[in-house]
């Protein structure tokens, strides 16, 4: 289930998550549009991991195309809910979030 490759996998796998939420910080302050800007990024990260194993490893196709999909899987996942997260908290200016105080005349 496991070898000591595994253990790599998972840390790269957050570190490019983390390095994810960093760039969608800085797109968010520093571009007029950050969601479209980062889904860009991510999806060109995505499939540069995605051709990676088949043009450095010497290893079966079999295992080249499954560490393919889990690339796949985890940029699509990564780009996915750090995209969602960041249109969910980021407030615009004059944004009240709907509420509207009323006081009395």
């Amino acid at each position: 289930m496991g070898d000591a490759s595994t253990a790599g996998y998972v840390i790269a796998a957050a570190a490019a998550a983390l390095a994810a939420t960093a760039i969608r910080h800085l797109l968010s302050i520093a571009t007029p549009r950050p969601r479209l800007f980062f889904t860009w990024i991510i999806g060109l990260a995505t499939v540069i991991a995605v051709v990676h194993p088949f043009k450095t490893t010497a290893a079966p196709l079999s295992q080249k195309a499954a560490t393919a999909v889990i690339n796949l899987v985890l940029g699509a996942a990564i780009g996915s809910l750090v995209n969602g997260t960041a249109a969910r908290v980021i407030r615009r200016r004059g944004n009240t979030g709907g509420y509207q105080p009323s006081y009395p005349s």
